[in-house]
This record gives structure tokens, C-alpha cells and sequence, in this order.
């Protein structure tokens, strides 16, 4: 909900809400979430994740009824994943059956402050030319309004747009082709329309009527917020979307994304996230590429929320990036260091992402016109994806790599030799990558030339690259093994394979700038060849007896009495389960809309008969990443396949890039798929049986997670689930939404715990000074067993990060069905009471976020 809570109702009527003379008290009816220019309107906590850019938001809503005193505000909040988008609401709902004589009237604003304001635009004056726009995306609904109109504020005052969009004011059905407002950018100029001063006032001022408004010519010079805002005048009720929602709902609107474009300063100034060094006429990065800049530039490319009519501006990594060497060793790490585990490719779609996020020309596009920009490496909702041909621009003055002869040239400026930049080799490193921009610089200005991580450069002499014919991609200038040969030191716990995929001491630097040619090729400095197909072993610690010994010593299982709950009803073949959902999603639609003859859903597939009580192994601690990491390595060298690597912790959305992150913390960012998955490889591992399966006769061992992810779906609507049909052309996606898991409690590998079975070893209620809670977690994750054991010796149950467990009231056939995710509370949220349904919240099975983990029990009623 908008604020976490819901709209105050029955609200005294002031005339500054709008309406007319007919107000009196008894027939009127107020609901609102009140406006303000300092409160967010937006939810707070990381289910709705404020660290994302542009995530706070400010504004309200309010409607106004007549002769319905129930009437109220419903559906104002976030839908998380409709459509696999996220969208916000303005639906009044509440109040029952249209009343004789009722009329509504109502406004809705959305806006963002300059605070937020990207590129710069936080601190420098913003202003308004020819080539600047508003935008805003609707989704699903536009029904019982008049109008939207774009928003701006410029210096202290707001300024509402003469130009609408939507004033089609009529009951649109919810069929697209019926609907030009829907799933449509409506966009606006400033310059192309006339502008009225607006004063809303806290906390119900919003009217606003376009009839009486002085509409002028308006030049923006100290733009201070943007948004939008959406007004009903006050008419009489009636249904807002015929053919669907409820057929007595007199307003429904849906949107899911919003947009300004206007210049930041004089338009020419750069306000770059990563400082640079001016080298032989190039701008080039002072060090590598950290994570915490990598993470903070993917976090905002990597969507799906954007106007689509103004093109796709999503972008897809191979890689989701790790903070240095992270992944082959048991040392702590910092946002701060080089990011590694990210493919060539990744590097360069990146560079595309910096330079469009800084207004520069972007230097990578997918066409030998050089009009369409690369920003995805593959497509993660077909199956089999290849990765697209690169043509570099090279009069671009966007960021991209540096090719040989450059990257050489800035190793040996000025006819220094290699050896004068300050090494981070083998010597001096203690065996771990260390923060980028904390090595001392060479006399050039330029730190982690000489070891680190690997630096990735363009991998040809032309402007023409195809990752699908490449033999090999070059890399430059050792790491922090070095003089090791790359080709053959892994210290890490699986085999890698770099070319495809990037490798733990493999990262990349920036340079800006047209291309310099005939730089002098430098002496002595190191290179590596990184081959296509070539796989480097792991040492002795990636062997699968040293693995076994490290889970048997750190992850320790703990007998709890009467905790093992699951037994045959909780395999259901999932095919019967799936047509039970396609029934029951039916009825309560029908329900919903007010169909005759609806009996509502349909009953279980399985009766609920007492289950019997057995005794269960279980992990003492959420699975920590070090754990994780090491059977996870093994298993990619088995014929497993994740979507997602797996995070140390809250590492993913740390504000500070100097804060340590202890492989001993516990693993986050995995799907639900991939925690399975990870139980199969585990029980693989160590010589039990698997218990999840891709057909009924429990034969095929689930290894195979796919790569589709939510935040990269490209089309337009729900990608194929069971009940849709007439698919749009086109849509034909492999989204993994019918991936069946047949689950086998009857055989001894390792499992996800049931709900009942968590609440079952959970025990009595914690106390919040014996979990990692807020406020003492700090708003981040630790390491596990850090905070007392409960009664069963089981440490975490109640805090630290929630749980994904294997939930067999609902579908485990698709990833769009809501899935429990359990725990009391965890690092970013105080604890809760324990609730009914035994979860925390729920969640689709395909998404990861930074702070749900999991812990595993081994144990059957047999």
C-alpha cells in the first residue's frame, strides 16, 4: 500500500477537496492518502526497494462521493509483477453497489523531487529545450477519469499541462484493441503546450479544473519536480472497465512507468560516476571498474519498466557480476573492488549503459548502420539465445574498452616503463583482489594497471566483433596471482570456463574518446589469450571430497523431534495441480466479477487429513554463501545450470562501497528454482538421493534452471501461462512458467523445509535482541549463528534474512503463483507476530532478492 497503510476515509469535507455546493454532511463521502511534498507516497522497505533509482516518489490521492458514504479508495498501492511489471493503482473499489444520485469525483499525483533526479541533475540547475519530454506509460486500465496531464514545477511553483491524454471520457472495456490509453506512452513536450500555475496544498488539496485554468506559455528554467497528474470531474458512477474487475468499480487506473528527459546544467557538463584520468587525448577510467559502480549503473539498465512506445531501453547481462575474488576463496570483500564474473560482452553492453545514463553517444550498436544499441547481451526469454554482432562506433564519444595499443599506451605514458605502475601481483595481493581505487596510481595517474583483476580490451583491429565466431578475447595487464599463468591457476571450487562466462580475476576498465590509432604497443606487459572452450580445472579445494568435508564442517544439520511434516500429499503429480489452478483461477475470477452461478474455488486435490509427525534433520543456519558457493561451483562442472550466482549477504544493495561482506554471511539473491536446484547438487554431492524431479516417474534429476528472469521480460502482456490463449505474435516466450518440480519426500536427499515444518522448528516467538532484526542488523545481513540459538539449536529462524520453502498449498508448477517465503523478520524490518499462513509474505518462485536465502532439512516419514 502507498505508505504502507491505508487511506484515511470518511473525512470531513473542506472545500479545497473540490466538488460543488451539493457537499453537505451525510451525503458525502472522503477517501484519501493524503498529499504531501515531504512524505514518500511510495512503500518503504526492500519489498519495494527504495535503493533503486528514481523508487521514491512523492504526491496523493484523493476521490470525493456523493450519495455513497462506503464509497473509498482500494487499490492504491503497488502490484508487484502484473504483467511481470510492477504498476500502481487508482481504483476506488470500496462502497458496494452504485447508489442512487452517486457522483465521484477524484485526483491522483505522482511526482518525483529534484533530489532524485539522475546524472547530475540532483545538484545542478535543470531546465527545459526543445528536445525535452514527459512520458508516462499506462498499463492495464484507464476507466472513470477524464484525463491525465503531464506536471512540472518549476522554482516553487506547480505548473499543469494544457495538453491531455485519455480525455476519452467512457466506459473503455479492458480488451487492448477497445482502449487507445492503455498499454500506450502518452507523451508531451513542454514547449508544444500551454502550462497553468497550480497550488495543491496539503493534505487533500488536489482539485484542479482544466475549465477554469489559466493556461499560458511557459518557459521552465529551475525545474524542481516532474510528474503526473490524473482528475475525474465530478460525474456520475459507473463501471469503470466493462468485461472486467468488479461491476461496481467506478474508477480503475493502471501505470508502470514514467519519464523526463530535460537538460542537466548547460547540457554539456558530465557528471561521470567513475573518476577519470586524461591520458594522450583519452578520458580514461582511473582504475577498474568497481562493483558498487557496476551494480549501481545495471541496476538501473537492467529493467522492463519503461515507455515502450519510445523503444526498448532494457538491458540483459550474461553476468550479474561479483565484488573481486569473491568466489574462490573464504576472505572478506568490498563493493569497492574490481567486479569480476562478467562475460566480455557484458563489459562492453555496459559501457553502452554508463554512456546512456550520462547523455553521452553510445559506441556499441547491433547493426552496421549503427542505429540500434547494443543493450542485450542475449535474450533470456528464448530458449538457445545467441548473442548479437558488435559494430563499434568509433567517432562515439561514449564510454567503451580500450583496445590493445591503447590500453598499452596507458601502461607506458609518457615512456614509463610497465613496471612503474605499482603492482597488485602475487607478492604484495596475500592471494585476494583489493578495492580498485585504493591502490596507489602510477605516475600517469592510473591505479590497478599492473595486477588486480585482468582488464578486458576490444578483441579485434576493426570496428566489427561477433562473439559467436571470436576464437578468443584478449585481456591485459596480470592480477593478483600474477606472474601464475591465467590459463591454468584457478584456486576456486569449479572449473572455469572465462570466455564464456568471465572468471574471478577478470574484470574491465573504461576509456572515453575517439579512437587513437598507432599508439606504440609498450614493452613487457602481460596478456592473456582467453580461448574460446577452454576450461581451467580447479585445485585440490575444488575437489569433491574436499567440498564434502567443508559442508560437514560448516553447515552442521540439528535433529529436531516431530519438525519432518512432509510426506505423499506434497507430491502431487503437478500436472493435477496445474489444471486444479487453471479451475480455481476461473472461479474466483468469476467470483470476483460477479458472475451468476460462481460457487467460488474449487476444493484441494488433496484432502487434509492429519499429517504424522516424524523426525527431521535440519541446517542449523540459513545456507551461508561460502557453503553455497563451493557446491554450487562443483555442481556447474556436473551439468547444473542457476540463473542467479548467489550474493554474500546485502552485498547487492550497500549504500557504503567500503563495507565488508563475510563469506560466512548467508547467501541471497537465488530463486526459488535455484535453491532446489542447489538441493539436488548438494544430495549429488554427498551420495544421497535427489528428491526433485522434471517428470512424474521421478527418473529425471532437476539440474537445469532457466535463465528467464522478470526484470528482462520483453513482452508485452503474461508470457504464456496455462490459461491464456490467442497469444499476440511474437509473444511466444520461454519463461519457464510451466517448469514442473516433482518433489519425492519419500527419499533421503536434501529438501527445501514446508512452511509447517519451519514453524514447527522455529518454536516460540523470538525476542528481537535475539535476531539480526531493525533496528541492530543495521540494515544489513551477518554471519550466521552470530545471534543465540533457539530451544532446538537452530540459529536465524527469526531474523537475518526470510526463507524460501517448499510450499505445497499453492501451484509448484509455475513461477507466477505466489510462493511462502518465511521468518518472523529480517535485517531491514523489525519482527512480526507470527501469522496465520506461516509466511512473512509471498513471492514468485523465479524472482531473487537480497534478503531471502534458505536453509535445508533432510529427513522422510519412510
Amino acid at each position: 500500500m502507498y505508505r504502507g497503510k491505508a487511506p484515511s476515509t470518511k473525512l470531513a469535507y473542506d472545500p479545497a477537496m473540490g466538488g460543488d455546493k451539493r457537499h453537505a454532511p451525510g451525503t458525502t463521502s472522503v477517501s484519501a492518502w493524503e498529499f504531501s511534498l515531504d512524505e514518500p507516497l511510495n512503500p518503504g522497505g526492500l519489498r519495494y526497494n527504495t535503493t533503486q533509482k528514481n523508487a521514491v516518489y512523492y504526491g496523493g490521492l484523493i476521490t470525493l462521493t456523493i450519495n455513497n458514504p462506503g464509497r473509498a479508495l482500494s487499490e492504491g498501492h503497488l502490484n508487484a509483477n502484473h504483467e511481470f511489471r510492477d504498476d500502481l493503482n487508482l481504483m476506488a473499489l470500496q462502497g458496494g453497489a452504485f447508489q442512487p444520485g452517486e457522483e465521484i469525483e477524484a485526483y491522483a499525483f505522482w511526482f518525483w523531487k529534484k533530489a532524485d533526479f539522475l546524472n547530475g541533475g540532483d545538484t545542478k540547475p535543470v531546465s527545459f529545450d526543445a528536445g525535452s519530454r514527459i512520458a508516462v506509460h499506462i498499463s492495464r486500465y484507464w476507466g472513470g477519469v477524464h484525463a491525465g496531464r503531464w506536471v512540472a514545477r518549476d522554482g516553487d511553483s506547480f505548473f499543469v499541462s494544457e495538453k491531455s491524454f485519455g480525455d476519452q471520457y467512457r466506459p473503455f472495456t479492458h480488451e487492448d484493441k477497445e482502449n487507445p490509453i492503455v498499454h500506450h506512452t502518452h507523451v508531451v513536450q513542454p514547449g508544444s503546450t500551454k502550462w497553468a500555475r497550480w497550488e495543491p496544498k496539503a493534505p487533500y488539496g488536489l482539485a484542479f479544473d482544466h475549465r477554469t485554468a489559466d493556461f499560458q506559455a511557459h518557459e521552465f528554467k529551475d525545474v524542481q519536480a516532474v510528474g503526473f497528474l490524473v482528475t475525474r470531474e465530478l460525474s456520475p458512477a459507473v463501471k469503470a472497465v466493462p468485461g472486467g474487475l468488479s461491476p461496481n468499480q467506478p474508477i480503475a487506473v493502471k501505470w508502470y512507468a514514467f519519464r523526463c528527459d530535460a537538460v542537466v546544467g548547460d547540457g554539456n557538463e558530465v557528471s561521470s560516476l567513475l573518476p577519470s584520468v586524461e591520458v594522450g587525448g583519452l578520458s580514461a577510467g582511473q582504475s577498474e571498474v568497481t562493483f558498487a559502480q557496476w551494480e549501481n549503473v545495471r541496476r538501473i539498465a537492467v529493467t522492463n519498466q519503461y515507455g515502450r512506445d519510445l523503444g526498448d531501453l532494457g538491458y540483459t547481462f550474461l553476468g550479474d557480476g561479483s565484488m573481486g575474488s569473491m568466489r574462490v576463496g573464504d576472505t572478506p570483500h568490498r563493493p569497492d573492488e574490481p567486479v569480476t564474473d562478467i562475460a566480455w560482452l557484458d563489459a562492453v553492453a555496459w559501457c553502452n549503459a554508463l554512456s546512456e545514463f550520462e547523455g553521452f553517444e553510445p559506441a556499441y550498436y547491433t547493426d552496421p548502420e549503427m542505429k540500434s544499441v547494443l543493450r542485450r547481451t542475449f535474450n533470456r526469454d528464448q530458449a538457445g539465445s545467441r548473442p548479437p554482432k558488435v559494430y563499434w562506433k568509433k567517432a562515439s564519444a561514449g564510454y567503451r574498452l580500450p583496445t590493445r595499443s591503447e590500453w598499452a599506451a596507458l601502461a607506458t605514458a609518457g615512456g614509463i616503463p610497465f613496471s612503474a605502475n605499482p603492482p597488485c601481483t602475487a607478492e604484495k595481493s596475500g592471494g585476494t583482489t583489493h578495492p580498485a581505487a585504493g591502490q596507489p596510481a602510477g605516475p600517469q595517474g592510473l591505479s590497478g594497471m599492473n595486477g588486480n583483476v585482468w582488464e578486458y580490451v576490444w578483441p579485434v583491429d576493426g570496428n566489427t566483433a561477433d562473439p559467436n565466431e571470436l576464437p578468443a578475447v584478449p585481456a591485459m595487464g596480470g592480477d593478483f596471482q600474477s606472474p601464475a599463468d591465467p590459463q591454468k591457476s584457478n584456486p576456486g571450487f569449479g572449473p572455469e570456463e572465462p570466455f564464456a562466462r568471465g572468471s574471478f580475476n577478470l574484470g574491465f576498465r573504461v576509456v572515453r574518446g575517439a579512437s587513437v590509432a598507432g599508439w606504440p604497443a609498450g614493452e613487457g606487459i602481460p596478456s592473456w589469450t582467453i580461448n574460446r572452450g577452454e576450461k581451467i580445472p580447479p585445485g585440490p579445494a575444488g575437489e569433491a571430497a574436499s567440498i564434502k568435508a567443508f559442508v560437514n564442517e560448516h553447515l552442521g544439520l540439528v535433529t529436531v523431534p516431530d519438525a519432518g511434516l512432509a510426506d505423499a500429499r506434497d507430491f502431487v503429480d503437478p500436472l493435477a495441480v496445474q489444471e486444479r489452478n487453471k479451475n480455481r483461477a476461473k472461479a474466483l475470477d468469476d467470483k470476483f466479477l460477479g458472475k451468476e452461478g460462481s460457487a467460488g474455488a474449487p476444493a484441494e486435490v488433496v484432502a487434509g487429513s492429519p499429517r504424522k509427525p516424524y523426525m527431521l534433520e535440519i541446517s542449523k543456519t540459513e545456507i551461508p554463501f561460502n557453503v553455497w558457493n563451493r557446491v554450487r561451483a562443483w555442481a556447474l562442472g556436473k551439468g547444473y545450470a542457476f540463473n542467479y550466482p548467489g550474493d554474500m549477504g546485502s552485498m547487492r544493495i550497500a549504500e557504503n562501497p567500503a563495507a565488508v561482506f563475510s563469506p560466512t554471511e548467508p547467501v541471497t539473491n537465488i530463486s526459488w528454482y535455484d535453491a532446489v536446484a542447489w538441493c539436488n547438487a548438494l544430495s549429488e554431492l554427498m551420495g544421497t538421493q535427489p528428491v526433485y524431479f522434471t517428470d512424474a516417474g521421478k527418473s529425471a534429476v532437476f539440474r537445469q534452471v532457466s535463465p528467464f528472469r522478470l526484470e528482462t521480460y520483453t513482452g508485452r502482456g503474461y508470457p504464456n501461462p496455462v490459461w491464456k490463449k490467442g497469444l499476440r505474435k511474437g509473444e511466444e516466450h520461454d519463461t519457464a512458467l510451466n517448469t514442473l518440480i516433482f518433489f519425492d519426500a519419500g527419499r533421503n536427499g536434501f529438501r527445501l523445509l514446508l512452511p509447517e515444518e519451519f514453524q514447527a522448528a522455529r518454536g516460540a516467538f523470538n525476542s528481537q535482541a535475539d535476531e539480526w532484526v531493525a533496528p541492530a542488523a543495521a540494515g544489513r545481513t551477518h554471519p550466521v549463528a552470530t545471534k543465540p540459538a533457539n530451544g532446538s539449536g537452530l540459529h536465524d529462524l527469526g531474523g537475518n534474512v526470510l526463507e524460501w520453502v517448499w510450499d505445497p498449498g499453492v501451484s509448484h508448477t509455475n513461477s507466477m503463483v505466489d510462493y511462502q517465503i518465511c521468518g518472523d523478520a529480517y535485517f531491514f524490518e523489525k519482527p512480526e507476530p507470527p501469522k496465520a499462513n506461516k509466511a512473512y509474505y509471498k513471492e514468485y518462485t523465479g524472482a531473487a532478492r537480497p534478503f531471502v536465502g534458505f536453509r535445508i532439512a533432510e529427513g522422510s516419514p519412510e
